[in-house]
């Protein structure tokens, strides 16, 4: 956090409660990585259907090439 704040001085201006500036930073940066893990996990769960409907066809395939 102080990194980014020390990087981005001369854009941020004039910060009158550096306490509230830094609570604010990390709420945000705390979302961000709830938002992050949100997508992910959307991304798993897409993934995981993919799989399984892919399995079931080819499942079905074999069941059907058998009989």
């Amino acid at each position: 956090m102080f990194v980014n704040l020390w990087l981005k001085r001369d854009s941020v201006g004039e910060i009158h409660d550096l306490e509230h500036y830094l609570l604010r930073s990390v709420k945000n940066k705390i979302y961000d990585q709830f938002d992050k893990i949100a997508c992910q996990e959307k991304l798993r769960q897409q993934i995981a259907l993919q799989v399984t409907e892919e399995t079931d066809s080819t499942k079905e395939e074999i069941e059907y090439t058998e009989t």
